[in-house]
């Protein structure tokens, strides 16, 4: 035993190590990967200094996408006594920046060259922009690209209009009901330990006795706490999406805001209800799961503002090192420290009530937690990360229905998984007074996997960028790992669930014979 232990003793530092080994390789890797992505050479025009033999002209497109992929064609000459190698470059300001490779033309080289370009819509009807086919040795041929987007823009409106008037309207109905069927079955919830302690009468109370964790708890459980969260969210929200959509027409903006709510609402909604349902054996108060909901969308709020503040000083007292180094930096461990955190902190408050009792509590409890932080987080990035209008309707629509299930799911399960914790030690008799500390470990756990689910996105967008995929597979797997360890341990807490109702059934049984 002595040897097992000092074993076990010896490997933790070793571990430690080796986290924090993979963790600065990772970050290196897409440090290294990102800096080679986002090179990008410029070309002073008065460096340009002489005339490229070739036969292109300028050129009206109209798109009815975003992007607009449109070919050229173009014949070209190298009368000089060296290859030379061919780029196409677009005019920022005064410079030419590199946007394609057309490759090598051999020594007195004459030959036609296809191409293709990707237009991209920057929020105006028409824009002219220039361009040149630019060489290694700096000759040039100028050409100007006339870019028409009204069929575009009737098209992402009358889209947007149908999605933000019509759809999205009626799936929020369809929500709306839902809750209401569901806040049917809770009062009918049989109270058996502590009857009469949830009704629809005291539902706005406010508590004046018991500990400050109970009492903190009904805070949260209280629909007035409810309407503060959401009032909150919606200011900042507003908020973003002001300065977002600052020159853009205020219906098309109400559309967007709209159908991005509505997404954003749709998934976390129904997974925190089902959930809720799930426990059948002691299926908890619903006003509990939504206040943990609700806290889930106050620790996002409060993230928004402690992370964007210890970026900002950080960038601040960093001055010279990269905007891209902070930014990964940021994502890969700040983020997920504080939200962590946060996160758990209304879980603590929560593990202190009388209801949470045992780990299928904390599971369920840390899961809606995790759904309320993924529901305000989503909406964030549909409205300002992802203009519908700039990216095109189809990367938009794919970015809400992969955020809405894996991102979801992963910030469901990183909570769950502390609570879980928490509530397996509350529910040992002999541990029980101990569960506040279980939140730590707990917490470093789903730290870990923030970190880890975080680091596999870049690895997507490396294999996407890198080798062509059009598959997104890392960060899936370990979404799908992850919700494979919450239904085990929803299954496992099934299996002690019915094994303590045999044994009150075996016991009532018992004393109602003798």
């Amino acid at each position: 035993m002595a040897t097992d232990k000092g074993t076990t003793t010896a490997l933790i530092p070793i571990m430690g190590r080796s986290l924090l080994f993979l963790f600065i390789l990772s970050l290196f890797s897409v440090l290294v990967f990102a800096q080679g992505q986002g090179y990008i050479e410029n070309i002073p025009d008065s460096l340009a200094k002489g005339k490229l033999n070739a036969s292109i002209s300028s050129r009206t497109i109209a798109c009815n996408e975003t992007p607009c992929s449109i070919e050229f064609n173009i014949t070209a000459s190298n009368p000089s006594n060296r290859a030379i190698r061919l780029y196409v470059a677009e005019k920022v300001d005064s410079d030419w920046r590199i946007v394609l490779d057309l490759g090598q033309l051999a020594i007195n080289e004459s030959a036609p060259i296809v191409f293709t370009l990707n237009f991209v819509y920057a929020g105006q009807t028409t824009y002219d922009g220039s361009y040149a086919i630019i060489t290694d040795n700096l000759l040039k041929k100028e050409f100007m690209v006339s870019e028409d987007w009204a069929g575009y823009e009737s098209k992402a409106k009358e889209y947007l209009a149908v999605g933000g008037f019509v759809v999205a309207p009626v799936i929020a109905l369809v929500i709306l009901f839902i809750i209401y069927l569901f806040s049917k079955m809770a009062e009918r919830r049989r109270f058996l330990v502590h009857p009469g302690e949830f009704t629809m009468q005291n539902l706005f109370a406010f508590p004046t006795r018991g500990s400050f964790g109970e009492r903190a708890t009904l805070v949260l459980a209280n629909p007035i706490f409810w309407a503060v969260a959401l009032f909150f969210a919606f200011l900042l929200m507003g908020s973003l999406i002001v300065l977002t959509y600052k020159d853009a027409d205020l219906v098309v903006v109400s559309q967007i805001a709209i159908i991005s709510l509505v997404a954003a609402a749709l998934v976390p909604i129904l997974l925190m209800l089902l959930s809720w349902y799930s426990d059948i054996y002691e299926r908890e108060p619903l006003r509990m799961v939504t206040g943990m909901f609700m806290w889930g969308i106050i620790s996002a709020f409060l993230t928004f503002f402690i992370s964007g503040t210890i970026m900002y000083l950080f960038g601040k007292s960093a001055e010279g090192v990269p905007i891209l180094f902070v930014s990964v930096f940021g994502s890969l461990l700040i983020s997920p420290v504080i939200e962590e955190i946060i996160k758990a902190i209304g879980l603590s408050v929560m593990a202190q009530h009388h209801e949470f009792d045992d780990m299928m509590d904390g599971l369920i409890y840390g899961f809606a937690i995790g759904l309320g932080f993924a529901m305000m987080e989503n909406w964030f990035y549909f409205i300002t990360r992802v203009n519908p209008l700039t990216v095109g309707l189809e990367a938009w629509i794919s970015a809400i229905l992969y955020r809405s299930f894996f991102n979801t799911i992963a910030h469901g399960c990183f909570t769950a998984f502390v609570g879980a914790l928490v509530g397996m030690v509350k529910s040992k008799g002999k541990f029980k007074e101990y569960f506040m500390i279980s939140i730590f470990p707990g917490v470093f756990v789903a730290i870990i996997l923030h970190i880890i689910f975080n680091f596999t996105a870049y690895l997507d967008i490396i294999a996407i960028a890198q080798y062509r995929t059009v598959v997104i597979l890392f960060n899936p797997i370990l979404v799908v790992t992850a919700a494979a360890g919450v239904v085990l341990i929803y299954v496992l807490s099934l299996m002690e669930g019915r094994a303590m109702r045999n044994q009150e059934k075996k016991s009532l049984e018992y004393f109602s014979s003798h």
